[in-house]
C-alpha cells in the first residue's frame, strides 16, 4: 500500500506533541494526537511511503507490537484518505 499526501495541508505542531492539520482545499481542520502527529510528519518527510515503512517507523518510535501498529495505522490512514488528505494506492 503506497501512501501519498494529496491535499495542500498546513501542519502545526503544538507544545504537548499533538498537532493540528488544516486542509487548505476544504478549509477544515483536524486535531491529531501525539501518534497522529508523528504519522503525519512521516508522510510529509517521505512524500511517498508504504504502510510497511510507516509500521517500521512507528515501532521504532513507540513500543507497540507489529500487528497492533499495522491495524491502527491502516485505520488511521483510511480516515485520512476519507478526509482527502492522502491517497492510498
Amino acid at each position: 500500500m503506497l501512501i501519498e499526501k494529496s491535499a495542500p495541508t498546513v501542519f502545526t505542531p503544538l507544545e504537548d506533541s499533538t498537532a493540528v492539520l488544516l486542509n487548505l482545499g476544504s478549509r477544515a481542520y483536524y486535531d491529531l494526537n501525539r501518534t497522529g502527529a508523528f504519522v503525519w510528519q512521516q508522510i510529509e518527510k517521505w512524500q511517498v511511503l508504504t504502510l510497511d515503512d510507516l509500521v517500521r517507523a512507528a515501532r521504532q518510535q513507540f513500543e507497540v507490537p507489529e500487528d497492533e501498529a499495522r491495524r491502527h495505522l491502516k485505520s488511521f490512514l483510511e480516515r485520512l484518505e476519507q478526509l482527502k488528505l492522502i491517497h492510498l494506492g
